[in-house]
Protein backbone atom coordinates (compact mmCIF):
# COMPACT_ATOMS: atom_id res chain seq x y z
CA UNK A 1 0.00 0.00 0.00
CA UNK A 2 1.79 3.29 -1.03
CA UNK A 3 2.00 6.28 1.56
CA UNK A 4 -0.48 8.26 -0.30
CA UNK A 5 -3.11 5.11 -0.71
CA UNK A 6 -2.62 4.80 3.77
CA UNK A 7 -3.29 8.68 4.16
CA UNK A 8 -6.30 8.79 2.39
CA UNK A 9 -7.29 5.32 4.47
CA UNK A 10 -6.60 7.10 7.73
CA UNK A 11 -8.53 9.94 6.77
CA UNK A 12 -11.45 7.75 5.61
CA UNK A 13 -11.74 6.27 9.35
CA UNK A 14 -11.53 9.38 11.12
CA UNK A 15 -14.02 11.33 8.88
CA UNK A 16 -16.41 8.10 9.84
CA UNK A 17 -15.53 7.75 13.62
CA UNK A 18 -18.25 8.28 15.87
CA UNK A 19 -15.80 11.30 18.28
CA UNK A 20 -15.02 14.10 16.64
CA UNK A 21 -11.48 14.89 15.73
CA UNK A 22 -8.97 17.97 14.47
CA UNK A 23 -5.82 18.19 14.61
CA UNK A 24 -3.15 20.99 15.44
CA UNK A 25 0.93 22.00 15.12
CA UNK A 26 3.13 22.92 17.95
CA UNK A 27 2.28 26.45 17.21
CA UNK A 28 -2.03 25.78 17.79
CA UNK A 29 -2.56 26.01 13.65
CA UNK A 30 -5.48 23.84 12.63
CA UNK A 31 -4.22 21.26 10.35
CA UNK A 32 -7.08 19.21 9.82
CA UNK A 33 -10.84 18.06 11.22
CA UNK A 34 -13.60 15.87 10.60
CA UNK A 35 -17.31 16.22 9.84
CA UNK A 36 -18.44 15.85 14.00
CA UNK A 37 -15.88 18.42 14.50
CA UNK A 38 -17.56 20.96 12.14
CA UNK A 39 -20.57 20.12 13.76
CA UNK A 40 -19.53 20.55 17.33
CA UNK A 41 -17.60 24.06 16.04
CA UNK A 42 -20.15 25.57 14.19
CA UNK A 43 -17.82 25.91 11.17
CA UNK A 44 -16.89 24.65 7.68
CA UNK A 45 -13.39 23.05 7.91
CA UNK A 46 -12.63 25.53 5.33
CA UNK A 47 -13.01 28.38 7.38
CA UNK A 48 -10.81 26.68 10.43
CA UNK A 49 -7.70 24.98 8.55
CA UNK A 50 -4.75 27.21 8.76
CA UNK A 51 -6.29 29.30 11.64
CA UNK A 52 -5.14 29.19 15.30
CA UNK A 53 -7.39 26.84 17.56
CA UNK A 54 -7.50 29.53 20.27
CA UNK A 55 -7.95 32.77 17.85
CA UNK A 56 -11.29 30.71 16.67
CA UNK A 57 -12.20 29.27 19.88
CA UNK A 58 -11.42 31.30 22.99
CA UNK A 59 -9.93 29.20 26.15
CA UNK A 60 -11.11 28.50 29.66
CA UNK A 61 -8.57 27.65 32.21
CA UNK A 62 -9.13 23.71 32.54
CA UNK A 63 -9.00 23.54 28.39
CA UNK A 64 -5.87 25.68 28.35
CA UNK A 65 -4.25 23.76 31.18
CA UNK A 66 -4.86 20.40 29.98
CA UNK A 67 -3.81 21.48 26.48
CA UNK A 68 -0.44 22.53 27.52
CA UNK A 69 -0.18 20.26 30.07
CA UNK A 70 -0.21 17.32 26.96
CA UNK A 71 2.05 19.49 24.67
CA UNK A 72 4.56 19.79 27.87
CA UNK A 73 4.70 16.21 28.93
CA UNK A 74 4.15 14.84 25.60
CA UNK A 75 1.50 12.28 27.04
CA UNK A 76 -2.11 11.43 26.70
CA UNK A 77 -4.54 13.22 28.83
CA UNK A 78 -8.19 12.58 28.91
CA UNK A 79 -10.24 15.17 31.00
CA UNK A 80 -13.86 16.05 30.98
CA UNK A 81 -14.91 20.03 30.64
CA UNK A 82 -17.51 22.27 29.85
CA UNK A 83 -17.49 24.02 26.79
CA UNK A 84 -19.72 27.79 27.13
CA UNK A 85 -19.27 27.97 23.38
CA UNK A 86 -22.00 25.03 22.66
CA UNK A 87 -22.88 24.85 26.45
CA UNK A 88 -22.10 21.27 27.07
CA UNK A 89 -19.99 18.62 28.83
CA UNK A 90 -17.50 17.05 26.43
CA UNK A 91 -14.85 14.23 27.63
CA UNK A 92 -11.52 14.88 25.31
CA UNK A 93 -8.79 12.81 24.49
CA UNK A 94 -4.88 14.92 23.79
CA UNK A 95 -2.84 12.81 22.09
CA UNK A 96 0.68 14.60 21.34
CA UNK A 97 3.04 13.79 19.25
CA UNK A 98 6.25 15.33 17.95
CA UNK A 99 4.92 18.21 15.44
CA UNK A 100 1.43 18.58 17.60
CA UNK A 101 -1.38 16.88 18.79
CA UNK A 102 -4.70 15.21 17.89
CA UNK A 103 -7.85 15.75 19.77
CA UNK A 104 -10.35 13.37 20.25
CA UNK A 105 -13.66 14.33 21.83
CA UNK A 106 -17.14 13.40 22.15
CA UNK A 107 -20.82 14.82 23.65
CA UNK A 108 -21.13 13.94 27.53
CA UNK A 109 -23.89 16.39 28.58
CA UNK A 110 -26.44 13.50 28.69
CA UNK A 111 -24.72 11.83 30.76
CA UNK A 112 -23.82 14.39 32.99
CA UNK A 113 -27.23 15.27 33.00
CA UNK A 114 -28.08 11.92 34.83
CA UNK A 115 -25.36 12.22 37.32
CA UNK A 116 -26.93 15.51 38.51
CA UNK A 117 -30.57 13.90 38.34
CA UNK A 118 -29.41 10.88 40.52
CA UNK A 119 -27.40 13.00 43.09
CA UNK A 120 -30.30 14.94 43.35
CA UNK A 121 -32.90 12.16 43.82
CA UNK A 122 -29.95 10.40 46.48
CA UNK A 123 -30.53 13.66 48.44
CA UNK A 124 -33.89 13.29 48.35
CA UNK A 125 -34.44 9.56 49.88
CA UNK A 126 -31.83 10.38 52.41
CA UNK A 127 -33.57 13.48 53.62
CA UNK A 128 -36.53 11.24 53.92
CA UNK A 129 -34.37 8.59 55.78
CA UNK A 130 -33.06 10.61 58.07
CA UNK A 131 -36.66 12.47 59.31
CA UNK A 132 -38.59 9.65 59.67
CA UNK A 133 -40.35 9.73 62.55
CA UNK A 134 -39.57 6.16 63.41
CA UNK A 135 -35.90 4.88 64.82
CA UNK A 136 -34.23 3.27 61.42
CA UNK A 137 -31.00 1.46 60.50
CA UNK A 138 -30.06 -0.42 57.73
CA UNK A 139 -27.95 -3.50 58.54
CA UNK A 140 -25.57 -5.50 56.02
CA UNK A 141 -25.66 -9.31 55.46
CA UNK A 142 -22.85 -9.97 57.89
CA UNK A 143 -24.99 -7.80 60.18
CA UNK A 144 -23.04 -4.69 60.22
CA UNK A 145 -25.18 -1.49 60.49
CA UNK A 146 -24.09 0.65 58.10
CA UNK A 147 -26.50 3.67 58.68
CA UNK A 148 -28.59 4.74 61.64
CA UNK A 149 -30.97 7.70 61.59
CA UNK A 150 -31.13 10.54 64.15
CA UNK A 151 -34.01 9.44 65.72
CA UNK A 152 -32.10 6.09 66.26
CA UNK A 153 -29.34 8.22 68.12
CA UNK A 154 -32.29 9.77 70.40
CA UNK A 155 -33.90 6.17 71.32
CA UNK A 156 -30.86 3.64 71.97
CA UNK A 157 -28.52 6.51 73.71
CA UNK A 158 -25.60 5.30 70.76
CA UNK A 159 -24.29 7.86 68.09
CA UNK A 160 -24.01 7.47 64.86
CA UNK A 161 -20.10 7.31 64.98
CA UNK A 162 -20.39 4.70 68.07
CA UNK A 163 -22.95 1.90 65.88
CA UNK A 164 -22.44 2.61 62.47
CA UNK A 165 -19.72 -0.49 61.20
CA UNK A 166 -20.44 -2.43 64.29
CA UNK A 167 -22.84 -5.70 64.69
CA UNK A 168 -26.51 -5.32 65.55
CA UNK A 169 -26.06 -8.20 68.69
CA UNK A 170 -24.11 -5.43 70.26
CA UNK A 171 -27.82 -4.33 71.24
CA UNK A 172 -29.87 -7.12 71.66
CA UNK A 173 -30.87 -8.84 74.58
CA UNK A 174 -29.50 -12.66 75.25
CA UNK A 175 -33.37 -14.04 75.64
CA UNK A 176 -33.76 -12.32 71.85
CA UNK A 177 -30.26 -13.50 70.25
CA UNK A 178 -30.94 -16.95 68.63
CA UNK A 179 -34.30 -15.91 66.86
CA UNK A 180 -33.22 -13.26 65.53
CA UNK A 181 -29.80 -14.21 63.93
CA UNK A 182 -32.16 -17.38 62.65
CA UNK A 183 -34.65 -14.71 61.20
CA UNK A 184 -32.01 -12.46 59.89
CA UNK A 185 -30.39 -16.16 58.47
CA UNK A 186 -33.79 -17.26 56.68
CA UNK A 187 -34.72 -13.99 55.14
CA UNK A 188 -31.97 -14.26 52.58
CA UNK A 189 -32.77 -17.58 51.50
CA UNK A 190 -36.35 -16.52 51.31
CA UNK A 191 -37.48 -13.32 52.44
CA UNK A 192 -40.95 -14.40 52.90
CA UNK A 193 -39.82 -17.09 55.08
CA UNK A 194 -39.04 -15.42 58.53
CA UNK A 195 -41.73 -12.41 59.73
CA UNK A 196 -41.54 -8.67 58.66
CA UNK A 197 -42.55 -7.32 62.27
CA UNK A 198 -42.19 -9.11 65.94
CA UNK A 199 -41.87 -7.97 69.12
CA UNK A 200 -37.84 -8.17 71.02
CA UNK A 201 -36.46 -6.13 73.34
CA UNK A 202 -33.26 -3.22 73.32
CA UNK A 203 -30.37 -2.59 74.75
CA UNK A 204 -29.60 0.77 75.21
CA UNK A 205 -26.34 2.47 75.94
CA UNK A 206 -27.47 3.03 79.76
CA UNK A 207 -27.68 -0.89 80.02
CA UNK A 208 -31.91 -0.34 80.26
CA UNK A 209 -33.83 -2.83 78.40
CA UNK A 210 -36.64 -1.63 75.95
CA UNK A 211 -39.27 -3.23 74.72
CA UNK A 212 -39.43 -2.80 71.09
CA UNK A 213 -41.82 -3.52 68.29
CA UNK A 214 -39.77 -3.92 64.76
CA UNK A 215 -40.37 -4.10 60.85
CA UNK A 216 -38.16 -5.38 58.73
CA UNK A 217 -37.74 -4.65 55.32
CA UNK A 218 -35.35 -6.85 52.51
CA UNK A 219 -33.25 -4.72 49.67
CA UNK A 220 -33.02 -7.47 48.00
CA UNK A 221 -31.10 -5.98 45.07
CA UNK A 222 -28.26 -5.67 47.56
CA UNK A 223 -29.25 -8.43 50.42
CA UNK A 224 -29.64 -6.02 53.28
CA UNK A 225 -32.07 -4.96 55.71
CA UNK A 226 -33.82 -1.68 56.87
CA UNK A 227 -34.55 -2.18 60.13
CA UNK A 228 -37.40 0.63 61.78
CA UNK A 229 -39.08 -0.13 65.43
CA UNK A 230 -40.85 1.70 67.91
CA UNK A 231 -40.54 1.59 71.43
CA UNK A 232 -43.42 0.27 73.52
CA UNK A 233 -42.00 0.07 77.04
CA UNK A 234 -44.79 2.16 78.74
CA UNK A 235 -47.54 0.76 76.91
CA UNK A 236 -45.92 -3.24 78.06
CA UNK A 237 -46.44 -1.68 81.16
CA UNK A 238 -49.75 -1.61 81.33
CA UNK A 239 -51.20 -4.99 79.93
CA UNK A 240 -54.71 -3.99 79.88
CA UNK A 241 -54.45 -0.54 78.16
CA UNK A 242 -52.30 -2.47 75.52
CA UNK A 243 -54.94 -4.90 74.90
CA UNK A 244 -57.33 -2.33 74.23
CA UNK A 245 -55.51 -0.12 71.98
CA UNK A 246 -53.47 -3.39 70.26
CA UNK A 247 -55.83 -3.00 67.29
CA UNK A 248 -55.12 0.54 66.82
CA UNK A 249 -51.28 -0.20 67.07
CA UNK A 250 -51.79 -2.85 64.33
CA UNK A 251 -53.16 -0.84 62.11
CA UNK A 252 -50.15 1.51 63.04
CA UNK A 253 -47.37 -0.80 62.42
CA UNK A 254 -48.87 -1.97 59.27
CA UNK A 255 -48.87 1.54 57.55
CA UNK A 256 -45.53 1.87 58.97
CA UNK A 257 -44.83 -1.36 57.34
CA UNK A 258 -45.87 -0.29 53.69
CA UNK A 259 -43.96 3.27 54.31
CA UNK A 260 -40.84 1.33 55.11
CA UNK A 261 -41.09 -1.03 51.79
CA UNK A 262 -40.86 2.11 50.25
CA UNK A 263 -37.81 3.01 51.74
CA UNK A 264 -36.30 0.16 50.82
CA UNK A 265 -36.79 1.28 47.45
CA UNK A 266 -35.67 4.60 47.75
CA UNK A 267 -32.66 3.03 49.50
CA UNK A 268 -31.97 1.00 45.69
CA UNK A 269 -30.72 4.64 44.16
CA UNK A 270 -33.77 5.26 42.30
CA UNK A 271 -35.58 8.06 41.98
CA UNK A 272 -39.00 6.08 41.17
CA UNK A 273 -38.55 3.92 43.98
CA UNK A 274 -38.12 7.45 46.25
CA UNK A 275 -41.23 9.10 44.94
CA UNK A 276 -43.10 5.62 45.57
CA UNK A 277 -42.16 6.01 49.06
CA UNK A 278 -43.02 9.59 49.11
CA UNK A 279 -46.88 8.88 47.77
CA UNK A 280 -47.03 6.19 50.04
CA UNK A 281 -46.59 7.07 53.13
CA UNK A 282 -49.93 7.29 55.20
CA UNK A 283 -49.30 10.93 56.12
CA UNK A 284 -48.97 14.02 54.46
CA UNK A 285 -45.53 15.30 53.72
CA UNK A 286 -44.44 18.32 52.07
CA UNK A 287 -41.31 20.00 51.34
CA UNK A 288 -41.26 24.01 51.46
CA UNK A 289 -38.03 26.68 51.27
CA UNK A 290 -37.55 29.07 54.22
CA UNK A 291 -36.58 32.36 54.40
CA UNK A 292 -33.88 33.51 56.79
CA UNK A 293 -36.44 33.77 59.53
CA UNK A 294 -37.78 30.20 59.18
CA UNK A 295 -41.39 31.82 57.25
CA UNK A 296 -42.46 29.05 54.97
CA UNK A 297 -42.70 29.70 51.02
CA UNK A 298 -43.94 27.95 47.99
CA UNK A 299 -44.52 23.96 48.77
CA UNK A 300 -41.12 22.27 46.77
CA UNK A 301 -42.74 18.87 47.05
CA UNK A 302 -46.34 17.04 48.14
CA UNK A 303 -46.91 13.26 48.28
CA UNK A 304 -50.18 12.14 46.68
CA UNK A 305 -51.51 11.52 50.57
CA UNK A 306 -51.40 15.95 50.56
CA UNK A 307 -53.41 15.65 47.20
CA UNK A 308 -55.86 12.83 48.28
CA UNK A 309 -56.87 14.79 51.15
CA UNK A 310 -56.92 18.56 50.76
CA UNK A 311 -58.32 17.82 47.01
CA UNK A 312 -55.50 20.11 45.40
CA UNK A 313 -53.09 18.71 42.61
CA UNK A 314 -49.57 18.68 42.93
CA UNK A 315 -49.25 21.63 39.51
CA UNK A 316 -51.98 23.64 42.49
CA UNK A 317 -49.62 22.89 45.50
CA UNK A 318 -46.78 23.72 43.88
CA UNK A 319 -47.97 27.11 43.34
CA UNK A 320 -49.10 27.43 46.76
CA UNK A 321 -47.80 28.35 50.47
CA UNK A 322 -48.68 26.39 53.98
CA UNK A 323 -50.95 29.70 54.76
CA UNK A 324 -53.40 29.27 51.60
CA UNK A 325 -54.27 25.89 53.62
CA UNK A 326 -54.08 27.18 57.08
CA UNK A 327 -57.46 27.94 58.66
CA UNK A 328 -58.06 31.80 58.89
CA UNK A 329 -57.71 31.92 62.84
CA UNK A 330 -54.66 29.92 63.01
CA UNK A 331 -52.59 32.49 60.16
CA UNK A 332 -51.00 34.25 62.92
CA UNK A 333 -49.52 31.18 64.64
CA UNK A 334 -47.13 30.80 61.71
CA UNK A 335 -44.78 33.16 62.74
CA UNK A 336 -44.64 31.61 66.16
CA UNK A 337 -43.82 28.25 64.95
CA UNK A 338 -41.91 29.66 62.38
CA UNK A 339 -39.03 30.72 65.05
CA UNK A 340 -39.51 27.86 66.74
CA UNK A 341 -37.98 26.19 63.92
CA UNK A 342 -35.55 28.54 63.38
CA UNK A 343 -34.21 28.11 66.91
CA UNK A 344 -34.97 24.40 67.57
CA UNK A 345 -34.46 23.02 63.64
CA UNK A 346 -37.67 20.96 65.06
CA UNK A 347 -40.65 21.54 65.66
CA UNK A 348 -43.99 20.29 66.78
CA UNK A 349 -47.02 22.15 66.95
CA UNK A 350 -51.13 21.51 66.13
CA UNK A 351 -52.87 23.87 62.98
CA UNK A 352 -56.45 23.20 61.39
CA UNK A 353 -56.19 22.73 57.22
CA UNK A 354 -59.06 23.60 55.05
CA UNK A 355 -59.66 21.37 52.23
CA UNK A 356 -60.39 23.05 48.87
CA UNK A 357 -64.15 22.56 49.29
CA UNK A 358 -63.65 24.12 52.71
CA UNK A 359 -63.96 21.15 55.08
CA UNK A 360 -61.96 21.81 58.05
CA UNK A 361 -59.09 18.87 59.28
CA UNK A 362 -57.70 18.99 62.50
CA UNK A 363 -53.80 18.04 62.31
CA UNK A 364 -50.41 17.65 64.58
CA UNK A 365 -47.16 18.40 62.14
CA UNK A 366 -43.79 17.53 62.89
CA UNK A 367 -41.11 19.81 60.96
CA UNK A 368 -37.26 19.18 60.51
CA UNK A 369 -34.73 21.71 58.72
CA UNK A 370 -32.07 20.34 56.66
CA UNK A 371 -30.03 21.84 53.56
CA UNK A 372 -31.17 21.04 49.69
CA UNK A 373 -28.67 21.78 47.40
CA UNK A 374 -27.16 24.32 49.83
CA UNK A 375 -31.17 26.02 50.26
CA UNK A 376 -33.09 25.42 54.08
CA UNK A 377 -35.80 23.68 53.86
CA UNK A 378 -38.29 22.20 56.14
CA UNK A 379 -39.84 18.97 55.77
CA UNK A 380 -43.13 18.66 57.14
CA UNK A 381 -45.31 15.15 58.16
CA UNK A 382 -48.63 16.13 58.77
CA UNK A 383 -51.08 13.62 60.63
CA UNK A 384 -54.68 13.93 60.62
CA UNK A 385 -56.09 14.36 64.07
CA UNK A 386 -59.71 14.24 63.85
CA UNK A 387 -60.45 11.16 65.62
CA UNK A 388 -58.11 12.02 68.52
CA UNK A 389 -59.51 15.63 68.64
CA UNK A 390 -63.30 13.84 69.14
CA UNK A 391 -62.31 11.82 71.51
CA UNK A 392 -60.70 14.53 73.85
CA UNK A 393 -63.96 16.36 73.16
CA UNK A 394 -66.01 13.50 74.43
CA UNK A 395 -63.46 13.38 77.38
CA UNK A 396 -64.07 16.94 77.97
CA UNK A 397 -67.61 16.47 78.02
CA UNK A 398 -68.00 13.34 80.38
CA UNK A 399 -65.65 15.79 82.84
CA UNK A 400 -67.89 18.61 82.49
CA UNK A 401 -70.92 16.03 83.04
CA UNK A 402 -69.12 14.70 86.47
CA UNK A 403 -68.30 17.68 87.71
CA UNK A 404 -72.23 18.93 87.54
CA UNK A 405 -73.25 15.89 89.11
CA UNK A 406 -70.97 15.80 92.21
CA UNK A 407 -72.47 19.27 92.77
CA UNK A 408 -75.66 18.77 92.73
CA UNK A 409 -75.17 15.70 94.94
CA UNK A 410 -73.19 18.09 97.64
CA UNK A 411 -76.06 20.59 97.09
CA UNK A 412 -78.72 17.69 97.90
CA UNK A 413 -76.93 16.65 100.43
CA UNK A 414 -76.95 20.31 102.22
CA UNK A 415 -80.65 20.81 101.20
CA UNK A 416 -81.60 17.38 102.55
CA UNK A 417 -79.94 17.72 105.78
CA UNK A 418 -81.46 20.82 106.52
CA UNK A 419 -85.08 19.41 105.57
CA UNK A 420 -84.00 16.53 107.89
CA UNK A 421 -83.73 18.41 110.72
CA UNK A 422 -87.25 20.09 111.28
CA UNK A 423 -89.44 16.54 111.60
CA UNK A 424 -86.56 15.75 114.05
CA UNK A 425 -86.73 18.61 115.88
CA UNK A 426 -90.28 18.30 116.04
CA UNK A 427 -89.79 14.56 117.64
CA UNK A 428 -87.80 15.93 120.05
CA UNK A 429 -89.84 19.16 121.26
CA UNK A 430 -93.22 16.66 121.84
CA UNK A 431 -91.51 13.93 123.35
CA UNK A 432 -89.42 16.42 126.09
CA UNK A 433 -92.86 17.87 126.47
CA UNK A 434 -94.51 14.72 126.91
CA UNK A 435 -91.40 14.19 129.51
CA UNK A 436 -92.08 17.57 131.76
CA UNK A 437 -95.91 16.96 131.75
CA UNK A 438 -96.28 13.22 132.43
CA UNK A 439 -93.00 12.53 134.26
CA UNK A 440 -93.70 9.87 136.48
CA UNK A 441 -97.40 9.19 135.79
CA UNK A 442 -96.55 6.53 133.67
CA UNK A 443 -94.31 3.40 135.01
CA UNK A 444 -90.46 3.42 134.93
CA UNK A 445 -90.59 1.71 131.29
CA UNK A 446 -92.46 4.93 129.71
CA UNK A 447 -90.26 6.85 131.39
CA UNK A 448 -86.84 5.30 130.03
CA UNK A 449 -89.09 5.24 126.48
CA UNK A 450 -89.16 8.81 126.60
CA UNK A 451 -85.31 9.46 127.30
CA UNK A 452 -84.71 6.97 124.57
CA UNK A 453 -86.65 8.89 121.92
CA UNK A 454 -84.92 12.24 123.20
CA UNK A 455 -81.57 10.85 123.25
CA UNK A 456 -81.91 9.23 119.63
CA UNK A 457 -83.42 12.50 118.45
CA UNK A 458 -80.12 14.43 119.81
CA UNK A 459 -77.89 11.87 117.89
CA UNK A 460 -79.90 11.46 114.79
CA UNK A 461 -79.51 15.36 114.57
CA UNK A 462 -75.41 15.08 115.49
CA UNK A 463 -75.92 12.32 112.27
CA UNK A 464 -77.57 14.71 109.95
CA UNK A 465 -75.13 17.89 111.11
CA UNK A 466 -72.58 15.51 110.01
CA UNK A 467 -73.65 14.90 106.80
CA UNK A 468 -74.07 18.61 106.37
CA UNK A 469 -70.45 18.64 107.58
CA UNK A 470 -69.21 16.01 105.28
CA UNK A 471 -71.01 17.82 102.29
CA UNK A 472 -69.27 21.08 102.72
CA UNK A 473 -65.36 18.94 102.73
CA UNK A 474 -64.41 20.17 99.46
CA UNK A 475 -65.70 23.79 99.88
CA UNK A 476 -64.36 24.40 103.42
CA UNK A 477 -60.91 25.85 103.28
CA UNK A 478 -59.94 25.48 106.75
CA UNK A 479 -58.62 21.88 106.37
CA UNK A 480 -58.87 18.63 108.42
CA UNK A 481 -57.98 18.53 112.16
CA UNK A 482 -57.48 15.91 114.77
CA UNK A 483 -60.40 13.54 116.00
CA UNK A 484 -60.33 11.82 119.29
CA UNK A 485 -61.32 8.13 118.11
CA UNK A 486 -61.72 6.99 121.42
CA UNK A 487 -64.61 8.76 121.72
CA UNK A 488 -66.22 8.63 118.10
CA UNK A 489 -65.52 4.29 118.93
CA UNK A 490 -67.99 4.50 121.98
CA UNK A 491 -70.12 6.54 119.93
CA UNK A 492 -70.51 3.83 117.62
CA UNK A 493 -71.09 1.45 120.28
CA UNK A 494 -73.39 3.31 121.94
CA UNK A 495 -75.80 3.83 118.67
CA UNK A 496 -75.37 0.25 117.93
CA UNK A 497 -76.66 -0.67 120.87
CA UNK A 498 -79.26 -3.42 121.09
CA UNK A 499 -82.57 -2.60 123.38
CA UNK A 500 -83.88 -5.60 125.12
Amino acid sequence: MTEKESKRRIKQILENIMESYFEMDNKWYILDLNHNAEIEFGKKKEELIGKIFWHEFPSNKPIWDNFHRAKQEKKHIKFEAYSPISMKWFEMHIHPFEDGSSVYFHDISERKSLEHDLKESEEKYKAIFENTVNPTMIIEEDMTISIVNGEFEKVSGYTKKEVEGTKWTKMACTEDMDKMMEYHRLRRINKDAAPKKYEAHLLNKKGEIRNIYLTIGLISEKNKSIVSFMDITELKKDEKELEKYRTHLEELVEKRTEELEDVNKALAESEEKFRELFNRADDMITLVGLNEKGIPGKFIEVNNVASQRLGYTREEFLNMTPADIVAPEKLLEIPENAAKLVKNDCVRFEIVHITKTGKRIPVEVVNHVFRLKGERVALAVSRDITERKKYEEELEKLVKDLKRSNEELEKFAYVASHDLQEPLRTIASFTQLLERRYSGKFDRDADEFMDYIVDASFRMKEQIEGLLEYSRVKTDQSGFQPVNLDMVLNQVIEKLKVFN
